[in-house]
Protein backbone atom coordinates (compact mmCIF):
# COMPACT_ATOMS: atom_id res chain seq x y z
CA UNK A 1 0.00 0.00 0.00
CA UNK A 2 3.02 2.44 1.05
CA UNK A 3 4.58 1.54 -2.21
CA UNK A 4 1.33 2.39 -4.09
CA UNK A 5 0.94 5.50 -2.47
CA UNK A 6 4.60 6.78 -2.80
CA UNK A 7 4.40 6.11 -6.44
CA UNK A 8 0.88 8.05 -6.92
CA UNK A 9 2.59 11.01 -5.68
CA UNK A 10 5.56 10.40 -7.44
CA UNK A 11 3.45 10.34 -10.38
CA UNK A 12 1.10 13.42 -9.41
CA UNK A 13 4.68 15.12 -8.90
CA UNK A 14 5.84 14.98 -12.20
CA UNK A 15 1.72 16.06 -13.72
CA UNK A 16 2.17 19.16 -11.16
CA UNK A 17 5.49 20.07 -12.61
CA UNK A 18 4.71 19.73 -16.30
CA UNK A 19 1.40 21.65 -15.92
CA UNK A 20 2.63 24.47 -13.66
CA UNK A 21 5.16 24.78 -16.66
CA UNK A 22 3.14 24.85 -19.41
CA UNK A 23 0.71 27.14 -17.89
CA UNK A 24 3.12 29.29 -16.52
CA UNK A 25 4.25 29.33 -20.12
CA UNK A 26 1.08 30.44 -21.40
CA UNK A 27 0.48 33.20 -18.90
CA UNK A 28 3.84 34.92 -19.77
CA UNK A 29 2.48 34.96 -23.59
CA UNK A 30 -0.53 36.31 -22.79
CA UNK A 31 0.83 38.73 -20.41
CA UNK A 32 3.76 40.26 -22.12
CA UNK A 33 3.12 39.18 -25.54
CA UNK A 34 6.09 36.41 -25.39
CA UNK A 35 7.47 34.03 -27.87
CA UNK A 36 10.17 31.33 -27.50
CA UNK A 37 12.98 33.11 -25.85
CA UNK A 38 10.42 34.04 -22.87
CA UNK A 39 9.44 30.09 -22.37
CA UNK A 40 12.93 29.21 -22.89
CA UNK A 41 13.99 31.01 -20.22
CA UNK A 42 11.39 30.60 -17.47
CA UNK A 43 11.97 26.43 -18.42
CA UNK A 44 15.76 27.37 -17.48
CA UNK A 45 15.02 28.62 -14.26
CA UNK A 46 12.74 26.00 -13.63
CA UNK A 47 15.46 23.52 -13.67
CA UNK A 48 17.83 25.39 -12.10
CA UNK A 49 15.57 25.78 -9.14
CA UNK A 50 14.35 22.50 -9.46
CA UNK A 51 18.25 20.82 -9.67
CA UNK A 52 19.08 23.22 -6.43
CA UNK A 53 16.12 21.92 -4.49
CA UNK A 54 16.94 17.89 -5.49
CA UNK A 55 20.37 18.83 -4.25
CA UNK A 56 19.47 21.15 -0.86
CA UNK A 57 17.02 17.86 0.33
CA UNK A 58 19.62 15.23 -0.43
CA UNK A 59 22.36 17.48 1.82
CA UNK A 60 20.17 18.13 4.66
CA UNK A 61 16.70 16.55 4.87
CA UNK A 62 16.94 12.99 3.63
CA UNK A 63 19.90 12.57 7.10
CA UNK A 64 17.36 13.56 9.29
CA UNK A 65 15.12 10.71 8.85
CA UNK A 66 11.82 12.32 8.86
CA UNK A 67 11.15 11.41 5.68
CA UNK A 68 7.19 11.42 5.37
CA UNK A 69 6.93 14.44 6.99
CA UNK A 70 9.21 16.32 4.59
CA UNK A 71 7.23 14.71 1.58
CA UNK A 72 3.86 15.95 3.04
CA UNK A 73 5.38 19.35 3.84
CA UNK A 74 7.19 19.72 0.32
CA UNK A 75 3.86 18.36 -1.25
CA UNK A 76 2.18 21.15 0.16
CA UNK A 77 4.46 24.02 -0.62
CA UNK A 78 4.59 22.48 -3.95
CA UNK A 79 0.59 22.63 -4.39
CA UNK A 80 0.22 25.88 -3.47
CA UNK A 81 3.27 27.77 -4.58
CA UNK A 82 2.28 26.48 -8.37
CA UNK A 83 -0.76 28.13 -8.12
CA UNK A 84 0.49 31.52 -6.17
CA UNK A 85 3.35 31.44 -8.91
CA UNK A 86 0.38 31.61 -11.40
CA UNK A 87 -1.22 34.81 -9.52
CA UNK A 88 2.49 36.15 -9.19
CA UNK A 89 2.71 36.12 -13.29
CA UNK A 90 0.00 38.65 -13.75
CA UNK A 91 0.57 40.79 -10.66
CA UNK A 92 4.35 41.13 -12.16
CA UNK A 93 3.64 43.99 -14.14
CA UNK A 94 2.42 46.17 -11.73
CA UNK A 95 5.32 44.94 -9.10
CA UNK A 96 8.27 46.01 -11.77
CA UNK A 97 6.13 48.65 -12.84
CA UNK A 98 5.66 47.65 -16.56
CA UNK A 99 2.92 47.97 -18.85
CA UNK A 100 0.78 45.00 -20.04
CA UNK A 101 1.81 43.49 -23.12
CA UNK A 102 5.23 45.13 -22.88
CA UNK A 103 7.93 43.01 -24.14
CA UNK A 104 10.47 42.54 -21.31
CA UNK A 105 14.34 42.87 -21.36
CA UNK A 106 16.58 40.03 -20.61
CA UNK A 107 17.18 42.05 -16.77
CA UNK A 108 13.41 41.73 -16.61
CA UNK A 109 12.57 38.42 -17.87
CA UNK A 110 14.87 36.74 -15.89
CA UNK A 111 13.96 38.99 -12.46
CA UNK A 112 10.48 37.87 -13.29
CA UNK A 113 11.01 34.44 -13.83
CA UNK A 114 13.22 34.08 -10.34
CA UNK A 115 10.27 35.39 -8.43
CA UNK A 116 7.55 33.15 -10.46
CA UNK A 117 9.31 29.47 -10.41
CA UNK A 118 11.79 29.69 -7.31
CA UNK A 119 9.51 28.33 -5.03
CA UNK A 120 7.23 25.67 -7.10
CA UNK A 121 10.24 24.58 -8.79
CA UNK A 122 12.21 23.69 -5.56
CA UNK A 123 9.73 22.23 -3.68
CA UNK A 124 9.44 19.69 -7.13
CA UNK A 125 13.19 18.64 -7.18
CA UNK A 126 12.70 18.18 -3.17
CA UNK A 127 9.69 15.59 -4.03
CA UNK A 128 11.39 13.90 -6.32
CA UNK A 129 14.28 13.51 -3.79
CA UNK A 130 12.14 12.64 -0.64
CA UNK A 131 10.29 10.40 -3.09
CA UNK A 132 13.61 8.57 -4.64
CA UNK A 133 14.88 7.66 -1.29
CA UNK A 134 11.18 6.37 0.17
CA UNK A 135 11.67 3.84 -2.63
CA UNK A 136 14.60 3.21 -1.84
CA UNK A 137 13.63 2.51 1.42
CA UNK A 138 12.00 -0.50 0.27
CA UNK A 139 13.73 -1.45 -2.94
CA UNK A 140 17.24 -0.52 -2.43
CA UNK A 141 18.12 -1.88 -5.68
CA UNK A 142 15.67 0.23 -7.84
CA UNK A 143 14.08 3.11 -6.05
CA UNK A 144 15.47 5.54 -8.12
CA UNK A 145 14.85 4.00 -11.30
CA UNK A 146 10.85 3.25 -10.35
CA UNK A 147 10.96 7.39 -8.90
CA UNK A 148 11.68 8.46 -12.37
CA UNK A 149 9.85 5.78 -14.11
CA UNK A 150 6.31 6.78 -12.06
CA UNK A 151 7.55 10.85 -12.58
CA UNK A 152 7.95 10.32 -16.01
CA UNK A 153 4.24 8.35 -16.18
CA UNK A 154 2.79 10.99 -14.49
CA UNK A 155 4.42 13.96 -17.23
CA UNK A 156 3.44 11.65 -20.26
CA UNK A 157 0.14 11.22 -18.96
CA UNK A 158 -0.38 15.31 -17.81
CA UNK A 159 0.95 16.11 -21.19
CA UNK A 160 -2.16 14.50 -23.08
CA UNK A 161 -4.89 15.19 -20.26
CA UNK A 162 -3.30 18.83 -20.88
CA UNK A 163 -3.70 18.74 -24.76
CA UNK A 164 -6.92 16.80 -25.32
CA UNK A 165 -8.98 17.59 -22.64
CA UNK A 166 -8.32 20.35 -20.10
CA UNK A 167 -6.39 23.77 -22.09
CA UNK A 168 -9.58 24.26 -24.35
CA UNK A 169 -11.88 23.87 -20.89
CA UNK A 170 -9.85 25.57 -17.56
CA UNK A 171 -8.56 28.29 -16.78
CA UNK A 172 -4.43 28.02 -16.43
CA UNK A 173 -4.87 28.80 -12.40
CA UNK A 174 -7.76 26.59 -12.73
CA UNK A 175 -5.88 23.72 -14.11
CA UNK A 176 -2.76 23.99 -11.52
CA UNK A 177 -5.50 24.17 -8.77
CA UNK A 178 -6.97 20.70 -10.25
CA UNK A 179 -3.84 18.67 -10.04
CA UNK A 180 -2.56 20.36 -6.65
CA UNK A 181 -5.81 18.92 -5.13
CA UNK A 182 -5.10 15.46 -6.70
CA UNK A 183 -1.42 15.90 -4.95
CA UNK A 184 -2.79 16.84 -1.59
CA UNK A 185 -5.25 13.60 -1.55
CA UNK A 186 -2.60 11.09 -2.18
CA UNK A 187 -0.70 13.13 0.54
CA UNK A 188 -3.62 12.67 2.69
CA UNK A 189 -3.43 8.93 1.65
CA UNK A 190 0.33 8.14 3.33
CA UNK A 191 0.86 7.60 7.15
CA UNK A 192 -0.40 10.91 8.35
CA UNK A 193 -1.73 12.04 11.63
CA UNK A 194 -5.07 12.06 11.13
CA UNK A 195 -5.71 15.92 11.73
CA UNK A 196 -2.98 16.66 9.02
CA UNK A 197 -4.92 14.13 6.81
CA UNK A 198 -8.11 15.33 7.22
CA UNK A 199 -6.51 18.95 6.74
CA UNK A 200 -5.29 17.67 3.35
CA UNK A 201 -8.58 16.02 1.93
CA UNK A 202 -10.39 19.26 2.55
CA UNK A 203 -7.84 21.21 1.16
CA UNK A 204 -7.39 19.06 -1.86
CA UNK A 205 -11.39 18.63 -2.29
CA UNK A 206 -11.95 22.54 -2.49
CA UNK A 207 -9.06 23.28 -4.85
CA UNK A 208 -10.64 20.69 -7.22
CA UNK A 209 -14.30 22.33 -7.09
CA UNK A 210 -12.47 25.69 -7.68
CA UNK A 211 -10.87 25.03 -10.15
CA UNK A 212 -14.05 23.59 -12.26
CA UNK A 213 -16.36 26.10 -10.92
CA UNK A 214 -15.00 29.28 -9.69
CA UNK A 215 -11.38 29.82 -11.60
CA UNK A 216 -12.80 31.70 -14.19
CA UNK A 217 -13.99 34.46 -12.09
CA UNK A 218 -10.44 34.70 -10.88
CA UNK A 219 -9.02 35.07 -14.67
CA UNK A 220 -11.20 37.11 -15.20
CA UNK A 221 -10.28 39.63 -12.26
CA UNK A 222 -6.81 39.02 -12.44
CA UNK A 223 -6.66 40.28 -16.08
CA UNK A 224 -8.37 43.25 -15.17
CA UNK A 225 -5.72 43.86 -12.70
CA UNK A 226 -3.50 43.62 -15.54
CA UNK A 227 -5.13 45.71 -17.71
CA UNK A 228 -6.13 48.45 -15.35
CA UNK A 229 -8.98 50.57 -16.79
CA UNK A 230 -10.64 48.02 -19.21
CA UNK A 231 -13.88 45.80 -18.30
CA UNK A 232 -12.78 42.23 -18.91
CA UNK A 233 -15.57 40.63 -20.93
CA UNK A 234 -14.37 37.22 -21.38
CA UNK A 235 -11.34 35.14 -20.98
CA UNK A 236 -11.09 31.74 -23.34
CA UNK A 237 -8.55 29.26 -23.73
CA UNK A 238 -7.62 27.28 -26.17
CA UNK A 239 -5.00 24.69 -27.04
CA UNK A 240 -3.42 26.98 -29.52
CA UNK A 241 -3.30 30.00 -26.88
CA UNK A 242 -5.35 32.67 -24.35
CA UNK A 243 -7.90 35.46 -25.13
CA UNK A 244 -9.06 37.68 -23.91
CA UNK A 245 -11.86 40.58 -24.43
CA UNK A 246 -11.43 44.07 -23.38
CA UNK A 247 -13.95 46.77 -23.42
CA UNK A 248 -13.52 50.83 -22.74
CA UNK A 249 -16.06 53.24 -23.38
CA UNK A 250 -17.20 52.08 -26.56
CA UNK A 251 -14.61 49.93 -27.86
CA UNK A 252 -13.46 46.20 -27.81
CA UNK A 253 -10.00 44.40 -27.98
CA UNK A 254 -9.71 40.97 -28.77
CA UNK A 255 -5.91 39.83 -27.84
CA UNK A 256 -4.65 36.53 -28.43
CA UNK A 257 -1.43 35.57 -26.15
CA UNK A 258 -1.13 39.22 -25.41
CA UNK A 259 -1.13 40.68 -29.18
CA UNK A 260 -4.37 42.37 -30.36
CA UNK A 261 -6.51 40.67 -33.07
CA UNK A 262 -9.12 42.87 -33.15
CA UNK A 263 -10.38 46.56 -32.52
CA UNK A 264 -13.86 47.19 -32.94
CA UNK A 265 -14.48 49.63 -34.23
CA UNK A 266 -11.42 49.61 -36.56
CA UNK A 267 -8.35 51.56 -35.21
CA UNK A 268 -6.33 51.08 -38.09
CA UNK A 269 -8.29 51.84 -40.90
CA UNK A 270 -5.22 53.44 -42.56
CA UNK A 271 -2.90 50.42 -41.81
CA UNK A 272 -5.66 48.07 -43.73
CA UNK A 273 -6.73 50.20 -46.53
CA UNK A 274 -2.46 50.85 -47.61
CA UNK A 275 -2.20 46.97 -47.12
CA UNK A 276 -5.24 45.18 -48.71
CA UNK A 277 -5.81 48.75 -51.79
CA UNK A 278 -2.10 49.28 -52.89
CA UNK A 279 -2.07 45.12 -54.26
CA UNK A 280 -5.44 45.23 -55.58
CA UNK A 281 -4.80 48.22 -57.31
CA UNK A 282 -1.56 46.64 -58.82
CA UNK A 283 -3.52 43.42 -59.73
CA UNK A 284 -5.92 44.32 -62.87
CA UNK A 285 -8.61 42.72 -62.21
CA UNK A 286 -8.18 40.42 -58.71
CA UNK A 287 -11.69 38.02 -58.15
CA UNK A 288 -9.78 35.93 -55.43
CA UNK A 289 -8.05 36.94 -52.23
CA UNK A 290 -6.59 35.12 -50.01
CA UNK A 291 -5.46 36.29 -46.28
CA UNK A 292 -3.26 34.06 -44.19
CA UNK A 293 -3.06 34.20 -40.46
CA UNK A 294 -5.94 36.47 -39.40
CA UNK A 295 -9.49 36.11 -38.55
CA UNK A 296 -11.98 38.07 -40.29
CA UNK A 297 -12.00 41.63 -39.70
CA UNK A 298 -10.75 44.92 -40.87
CA UNK A 299 -8.40 43.35 -43.81
CA UNK A 300 -11.74 41.31 -45.15
CA UNK A 301 -13.79 44.38 -44.76
CA UNK A 302 -11.01 46.40 -46.98
CA UNK A 303 -11.06 43.49 -49.61
CA UNK A 304 -15.06 43.64 -49.97
CA UNK A 305 -15.09 46.98 -50.81
CA UNK A 306 -13.88 45.62 -54.34
CA UNK A 307 -15.64 43.41 -57.36
CA UNK A 308 -13.83 40.20 -55.97
CA UNK A 309 -15.86 36.85 -56.38
CA UNK A 310 -14.26 35.01 -53.12
CA UNK A 311 -11.84 36.21 -49.77
CA UNK A 312 -10.78 33.38 -47.94
CA UNK A 313 -9.09 33.64 -44.91
CA UNK A 314 -6.97 30.63 -42.82
CA UNK A 315 -5.90 30.94 -39.47
CA UNK A 316 -5.16 27.63 -36.95
CA UNK A 317 -7.06 28.47 -33.95
CA UNK A 318 -11.06 27.84 -33.92
CA UNK A 319 -11.38 29.52 -30.69
CA UNK A 320 -9.71 32.66 -32.37
CA UNK A 321 -12.53 32.53 -35.29
CA UNK A 322 -15.86 32.11 -31.91
CA UNK A 323 -14.40 34.96 -29.96
CA UNK A 324 -13.90 37.29 -32.83
CA UNK A 325 -17.27 36.10 -33.89
CA UNK A 326 -18.92 37.05 -30.53
CA UNK A 327 -17.06 40.22 -29.65
CA UNK A 328 -16.84 41.93 -33.24
CA UNK A 329 -20.57 43.15 -33.07
CA UNK A 330 -22.68 43.53 -36.22
CA UNK A 331 -18.96 44.51 -38.09
CA UNK A 332 -18.37 40.85 -37.83
CA UNK A 333 -21.96 39.64 -37.96
CA UNK A 334 -22.10 41.39 -41.54
CA UNK A 335 -18.64 40.15 -42.73
CA UNK A 336 -19.03 36.37 -42.03
CA UNK A 337 -23.06 36.63 -43.11
CA UNK A 338 -21.46 37.81 -46.97
CA UNK A 339 -21.84 34.62 -49.08
CA UNK A 340 -17.93 35.88 -50.39
CA UNK A 341 -16.44 35.60 -47.34
CA UNK A 342 -15.03 31.93 -46.31
CA UNK A 343 -13.13 31.06 -42.94
CA UNK A 344 -11.06 28.25 -43.19
CA UNK A 345 -9.58 26.04 -39.65
CA UNK A 346 -6.07 25.26 -40.38
CA UNK A 347 -2.82 25.41 -40.61
CA UNK A 348 -1.85 27.92 -43.14
CA UNK A 349 1.14 26.33 -44.27
CA UNK A 350 -0.85 23.04 -44.63
CA UNK A 351 -4.20 24.69 -46.27
CA UNK A 352 -1.27 25.80 -49.30
CA UNK A 353 0.02 22.08 -49.43
CA UNK A 354 -3.59 20.39 -49.67
CA UNK A 355 -5.89 23.52 -51.54
CA UNK A 356 -6.53 22.73 -55.25
CA UNK A 357 -7.49 26.63 -55.61
CA UNK A 358 -5.38 29.53 -57.00
CA UNK A 359 -5.63 33.06 -55.74
CA UNK A 360 -4.84 36.18 -57.61
CA UNK A 361 -3.49 38.06 -53.78
CA UNK A 362 -2.18 36.71 -51.14
CA UNK A 363 -1.72 38.63 -48.22
CA UNK A 364 0.53 37.76 -45.21
CA UNK A 365 -1.44 39.48 -42.45
CA UNK A 366 1.52 39.05 -39.49
CA UNK A 367 4.14 41.72 -39.70
CA UNK A 368 7.00 39.96 -38.33
CA UNK A 369 7.88 36.71 -36.67
CA UNK A 370 6.83 36.93 -33.04
CA UNK A 371 7.51 33.43 -32.38
CA UNK A 372 8.23 30.38 -34.13
CA UNK A 373 4.73 29.59 -35.58
CA UNK A 374 4.40 32.67 -36.50
CA UNK A 375 7.66 32.34 -38.77
CA UNK A 376 7.08 29.65 -40.49
CA UNK A 377 5.36 32.04 -42.37
CA UNK A 378 8.32 34.10 -43.86
CA UNK A 379 10.64 30.87 -44.98
CA UNK A 380 11.53 30.00 -48.55
CA UNK A 381 9.53 27.33 -48.49
CA UNK A 382 6.66 28.88 -47.05
CA UNK A 383 6.70 31.56 -50.19
CA UNK A 384 7.00 28.83 -52.69
CA UNK A 385 4.17 27.46 -51.41
CA UNK A 386 2.34 30.77 -52.11
CA UNK A 387 3.66 30.93 -55.66
CA UNK A 388 2.19 27.66 -56.53
CA UNK A 389 -1.51 29.07 -55.83
CA UNK A 390 -0.89 31.91 -57.14
CA UNK A 391 -3.15 32.47 -60.80
CA UNK A 392 -1.01 34.43 -63.75
CA UNK A 393 -0.42 37.76 -62.73
CA UNK A 394 -1.20 37.08 -59.06
CA UNK A 395 1.12 38.55 -56.69
CA UNK A 396 2.14 38.08 -52.52
CA UNK A 397 1.96 40.80 -50.17
CA UNK A 398 3.71 40.85 -47.01
CA UNK A 399 5.02 43.74 -44.44
CA UNK A 400 7.10 44.13 -42.49
CA UNK A 401 6.71 46.59 -39.09
CA UNK A 402 8.47 50.19 -38.86
CA UNK A 403 8.11 53.10 -40.93
CA UNK A 404 8.38 52.81 -44.43
CA UNK A 405 10.51 56.11 -44.42
CA UNK A 406 13.06 55.47 -41.75
CA UNK A 407 13.84 52.29 -40.44
CA UNK A 408 15.51 51.70 -37.00
CA UNK A 409 18.18 49.41 -36.88
CA UNK A 410 16.00 45.83 -35.64
CA UNK A 411 13.54 46.53 -37.95
CA UNK A 412 15.69 47.34 -40.78
CA UNK A 413 17.51 44.25 -40.25
CA UNK A 414 14.05 42.43 -40.36
CA UNK A 415 13.02 44.17 -43.62
CA UNK A 416 16.36 43.01 -45.54
CA UNK A 417 15.57 39.66 -44.72
CA UNK A 418 12.01 39.98 -46.01
CA UNK A 419 12.74 41.42 -49.30
CA UNK A 420 16.03 38.61 -49.96
CA UNK A 421 13.77 36.02 -49.03
CA UNK A 422 11.46 36.65 -51.34
CA UNK A 423 13.85 37.19 -54.38
CA UNK A 424 14.72 33.68 -53.98
CA UNK A 425 11.34 32.99 -55.08
CA UNK A 426 9.73 35.66 -57.39
CA UNK A 427 11.63 36.98 -60.27
CA UNK A 428 9.76 40.25 -60.21
CA UNK A 429 9.69 41.87 -56.02
CA UNK A 430 8.87 45.24 -55.40
CA UNK A 431 9.30 47.16 -52.04
CA UNK A 432 6.96 50.11 -51.28
CA UNK A 433 7.58 52.81 -48.33
CA UNK A 434 3.88 52.98 -46.82
CA UNK A 435 3.18 53.86 -43.28
CA UNK A 436 5.50 50.82 -43.25
CA UNK A 437 7.84 48.78 -45.51
CA UNK A 438 5.17 46.51 -48.08
CA UNK A 439 6.68 43.83 -50.26
CA UNK A 440 5.00 42.36 -53.23
CA UNK A 441 6.48 39.10 -54.72
CA UNK A 442 4.97 37.92 -58.23
CA UNK A 443 6.45 36.18 -61.19
CA UNK A 444 5.42 38.52 -64.04
CA UNK A 445 6.27 42.10 -63.79
CA UNK A 446 3.30 44.70 -62.67
CA UNK A 447 2.28 47.50 -63.76
CA UNK A 448 3.03 50.09 -61.19
CA UNK A 449 2.76 53.48 -63.06
CA UNK A 450 1.09 56.48 -61.16
CA UNK A 451 -0.62 56.49 -64.02
CA UNK A 452 -1.95 53.21 -64.43
CA UNK A 453 -2.82 53.02 -60.51
CA UNK A 454 -4.71 56.25 -60.86
CA UNK A 455 -6.47 55.51 -63.69
CA UNK A 456 -7.83 52.30 -61.87
CA UNK A 457 -8.63 53.95 -58.51
CA UNK A 458 -10.56 56.39 -60.79
CA UNK A 459 -12.65 53.54 -61.84
CA UNK A 460 -13.07 51.52 -59.28
CA UNK A 461 -14.45 54.43 -57.35
CA UNK A 462 -13.80 53.24 -53.80
CA UNK A 463 -14.10 55.64 -51.00
CA UNK A 464 -10.93 55.42 -49.43
CA UNK A 465 -9.43 57.76 -46.95
CA UNK A 466 -5.13 57.58 -47.35
CA UNK A 467 -5.05 56.24 -51.36
CA UNK A 468 -5.24 58.87 -53.01
CA UNK A 469 -4.01 60.20 -56.86
CA UNK A 470 -1.41 62.32 -55.05
CA UNK A 471 -0.55 59.62 -52.69
CA UNK A 472 0.12 57.61 -55.68
CA UNK A 473 2.34 59.65 -57.35
CA UNK A 474 4.48 60.71 -54.40
CA UNK A 475 5.06 57.02 -52.81
CA UNK A 476 6.12 55.67 -56.90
Amino acid sequence: MALTLISGVLAATGALGLVSQVVLIREFFAVFAGNEISAGSLLSGWLFFEGLGAWLTGRFLIRSGRLPGWLFCAGVVSGFSSIISVVLTFYSPRLFGLLPGEVLSLPALLAINGLVVAIPAASHGALFTLGAQLFSNYRAKSGVSRAYMYEGLGTFSAGLLLYFLFLARLSGIGIVGLFSGIMFLLLALLDQPRVRATTLIIAGTLLIVFSVQGADGLVSGLMSRVWHGQRVLSVRESAYGKLATLARENQRLVLYDGMAVLTVPPVETATYEQLVQVPMLLHNNPRKVLILGAGPGGLVQEVLKNQVEQVLTVQIDPVLFQEIARAGGEMISRLVADPRVRLITADPRRFLEVTDDSFDVIIIAQPAPMNLNSSRLFTVEFFQRCADRLKAGGMVITYSPGSGERLFSETGVIAGIRQATLKRVFPACYSLGLDFPLFIGSKQSLAIEPETLTRRLATKKLNLSVLTPKYLDALL
